[in-house]
């Protein structure tokens, strides 16, 4: 009896040691498996070792209503809520959208997404979203988007959203800026064609001073740094085709800062409402001789003296931009793509293109829309090899408002040309990181 007893716990020993060995394999092979948090991601150009977690989407719910905030004209407000409710009316779910006055929105923004407290979806300047991704605000569109616009889309528009190996934002519209000249005027000048280098513009600004009947060279809305950039880029003929930095103060550019700060400068008595629609009438009234303005603005053209210069040759001018991007946070993500889906379709795009003028970001309307005046922009895009925009650092938004406060004194010549060239210089230097702040 005994010897049968001790022959069974030395068994059930040996189970026990078994199961305590089996526990151990199991945990250490949980221990080795990755895991939701370890999908890890080495962020480019951040200077240092640092890893970034890719932002986890909650996903409770993939389908419920969401919040839009935008920052649009009231026109252009009115004709979201017109296809926002159509959107609403087939998908049978609620879509709120808010405005945000544009001087708000990038603090806005900002500050809600920062607190986990932000609407689902949010329009942004292409130039915010490095910046806003790089802090873990949005979530990647490879995570949720399947519509047509992430397949088609210009080159330029899906360049300006990536980060960290994704793309951040689905690409609303494109608004170039675009240089608009009076041919009366010009043709009182001797010349047939604007300016293409240096000395063709040395020779158009000693015209200008002996000329009486011409009292300004050039319009532009001095508190935007795009505009600055654009005359910087068409003066020092940076062109898309070169692969240069396009803030390298070479000798033509250093020149082209001089030229600017030679002009006569048109801000006289604008208002801050339709800054560039008074700049194109008295353009149109042979005031001066041309003006820096997005495309949106000329729709209507005031006058058949107007001509707008496109992208020939590879001329380089700013190109803005808005996406649609995807708060990190929502639970919403199905519903956020069907909703981005439909107001980026084709015929809304078309739609921006003829009454808000502007430029749609799909490939296939520019070959296919017969749309007066798109084809021509089409044409110019594939002449347009290198993306002609800056190159958007997650901290540019910072450096242009630096630049913007530089420009009108720059003009007006209370800023130095100095101190123009180092601003320039030291973004040009900068880029890849964080742009030092002011005394």
């Amino acid at each position: 009896m005994s010897v049968e007893l001790g022959t069974r716990g030395r068994a059930a020993v040996k189970r026990k040691n078994q199961w305590v060995l089996f526990a151990i394999l199991l945990l250490a092979l949980i221990s080795l498996s990755p895991g939701e948090d370890s999908a890890l991601i080495q962020p480019e150009d951040q200077g240092d070792t640092s890893f970034v977690s890719q932002p986890k989407q909650k996903m409770e719910e993939e389908t419920g209503p969401i919040k839009v905030a935008v920052s649009l004209s009231p026109e252009e407000f009115e004709r979201l809520k017109e296809t926002n409710n159509t959107f609403m009316k087939e998908h049978h779910i609620q879509v709120d959208l808010m405005n945000i006055p544009v001087e708000q929105a990038y603090t806005t923004f900002k500050n809600r997404l920062a607190l986990g407290d932000s609407p689902d979806v949010l329009l942004l300047d292409n130039s915010w979203i490095r910046e806003f991704a790089s802090k873990g605000f949005l979530l990647p569109s490879e995570s949720y988007y399947s519509g047509q616009v992430g397949m088609d889309a210009i080159g330029s528009t899906l360049g300006q959203n990536e980060w960290n190996g994704y793309t951040w934002g689905i690409p609303k519209d494109l608004n170039p800026y675009t240089l608009v000249y009076n041919s009366k005027v010009l043709d009182s000048l001797g010349l047939k064609t604007m300016p293409h280098n240096t000395m063709e513009w040395s020779a158009l600004l000693s015209k200008l001073k002996t000329n009486k009947t011409v009292p300004y060279m050039l319009g532009m809305d001095p508190a935007d740094p795009y505009a600055f950039i654009s005359l910087f880029w068409r003066l020092g003929n940076m062109n898309a085709n070169k692969d240069t930095d396009m803030f390298a103060l070479s000798a033509e550019a250093r020149q082209a800062l001089v030229q600017i700060q030679d002009m006569k400068f048109y801000n006289k008595s604008l208002g801050d409402e339709d800054r560039e629609s008074q700049l194109l009438a008295k353009l149109a009234q042979r005031e001066m001789l041309f003006a820096i303005v997005p495309r949106s603005t000329i729709i209507s053209n005031p006058s058949r003296e107007l001509i707008i210069e496109l992208p020939e040759g590879g001329h380089l001018l700013w190109f803005e931009g808005r996406s649609y991007s995807v708060a990190a946070q929502t639970p919403y993500a199905k519903t956020a793509n069907n909703w981005i889906t439909a107001i980026t379709s084709p015929s809304i795009q078309l739609q921006a293109f003829t009454e808000e003028g502007r430029l749609p970001t799909l490939k296939t309307l520019y070959t296919n829309a017969d749309v007066a005046n798109l084809r021509e922009w089409g044409a110019n895009f594939q002449i347009v090899t290198k993306t002609a925009y800056l190159p958007v650092h997650e901290n540019v938004h910072s450096w242009l408002e630096q630049l913007s406060g530089l420009v009108s004194p720059f003009l007006e010549r209370q800023t130095t040309l100095k101190e123009m060239m180092a601003t320039l210089e030291l973004f040009s230097q900068g880029i890849q990181k964080p742009f030092p702040s002011k005394p």
